[in-house]
C-alpha cells in the first residue's frame, strides 16, 4: 500500500495564514455591510424627505434638465433598502414640464458599493407623461435631454441602460414635430419593459396609438 504524499509544512502554514486573513476580510466585509444597513435604516431612511433637496440636486445633475420631487417614502424591501418619489418632475420651475411622474418606486442594489455608482434591482415609474419634441432646427429631446446634438452629453441614458429591470406602466408619451410642423401624436396606456442580463438588453413595449393611425 502506497503512502498519501505528506505536504509541504511551508504550504500548510501558508495556506493557513491565507484561510485566516480570508476569515477576517470576511468578517470586515460583514461588519461594514451591518454598519451600513443600520445606517440606513436608523437614521438615513426614517428621514429621507428631509435629503430631498441634496437628491434633487443629485437628480439635476446626473440628467442635465431641472429635476423636482414633491415627497420621498423609505422602506425595506427584502434585504435592499426601497425608495418611492412622488411627483417627479423633469423641466424648469414655471415651464411646461417635459416628463412628470406621478409615482416612481426602486430599490436600491448593494452592488452600488461595489461599482461606486448607483444601481438599482429594478426602477418602476408609473402613469408617466413624457414629451419627446423635435424642434425647427432638427435637435431632438426626450424629457428635455438632448439626444443629436454635438459636445456634451447627458450620462443619464447610459446610467439607465446598466440598470437591471426598468418597468412602465400607463404611460402617455407625446411626439411633437416642430421640424415636420406636424400636430402632436399620442401615444397612451403605454407600457414598456427593459430588462438588463449581463450586459444584454431584451426589450417590450405596448401602446394605443389614435385611432385615426393604428391599431394597439
Amino acid at each position: 500500500m502506497i503512502a498519501p504524499p505528506r505536504l509541504d509544512p511551508r504550504f500548510v502554514h501558508d495556506l493557513r495564514r491565507t484561510l485566516h486573513y480570508a476569515a477576517y476580510a470576511v468578517a470586515v466585509v460583514f461588519i461594514v455591510l451591518s454598519a451600513i444597513a443600520l445606517t440606513l435604516r436608523l437614521w438615513i431612511m426614517p428621514q429621507i424627505d428631509r435629503h430631498r433637496p441634496m437628491i434633487e440636486r443629485i437628480a439635476t445633475e446626473a440628467t442635465g434638465v431641472a429635476v423636482s420631487i414633491g415627497a420621498i417614502h423609505a422602506d425595506w424591501r427584502g434585504l435592499n433598502p426601497r425608495l418611492r418619489l412622488e411627483g417627479v418632475r423633469f423641466g424648469e420651475p414655471g415651464a411646461l414640464p417635459a416628463l412628470t411622474v406621478p409615482s416612481v418606486e426602486t430599490a436600491l442594489s448593494w452592488t452600488s458599493l461595489l461599482l461606486a455608482e448607483p444601481r438599482l434591482v429594478y426602477i418602476q415609474l408609473s402613469r408617466p407623461h413624457l414629451v419627446i419634441q423635435r424642434d425647427r432646427q432638427g435637435v431632438i429631446r426626450v424629457a428635455g435631454i438632448h439626444v443629436n446634438t454635438p459636445g456634451a452629453t447627458s450620462p443619464f441614458p447610459d446610467w439607465l441602460l446598466r440598470q437591471r429591470k426598468v418597468l412602465v406602466h400607463e404611460a402617455t408619451v407625446v411626439w411633437q414635430d416642430d421640424w415636420l410642423d406636424a400636430p402632436p401624436l399620442t401615444l397612451s396606456e403605454l407600457s414598456l419593459a427593459l430588462i438588463n442580463r449581463l450586459g444584454r438588453h431584451r426589450l417590450g413595449l405596448t401602446a394605443r396609438p389614435p385611432d385615426t393611425v393604428a391599431r394597439r
